[in-house]
């Protein structure tokens, strides 16, 4: 069965900054995008993610408060194929 695609709640668009929050439950995926801008995801809750691109699939285990940093223009999904939900919030840096 493929995972159901889900949507962010966008909680910040302002010249600055993009912040979304994802809520991820088992058996739910983001869909293949490209983020046009440098992000940092910071999660709310840890879990296991499984992380796609051109290259491969891995699981990416994220831990609770521990920012990470990603460059622009990776083309991706996230996918949660575990049994827990996973919360991170993602923030898309717009000004330097």
């Amino acid at each position: 069965m493929e995972p159901r695609v889900v949507a962010p709640a966008v909680d910040i668009d302002d010249e600055l900054t993009r912040t979304v929050r994802w809520t991820l439950q088992p058996g739910t995926t983001i869909g293949q995008h490209r983020h046009p801008l440098p992000y940092i995801v910071v999660p709310v809750t840890g879990g296991t993610l499984t992380f796609s691109d051109a290259t491969a699939s891995r699981l990416v285990e994220l831990l609770p408060g521990q920012a990470m940093a990603r460059p622009a223009g990776v083309e991706h999904n996230v996918s949660n194929l575990s049994e827990a939900t996973v919360m991170f919030v993602e923030i898309e840096i717009k000004a330097r």
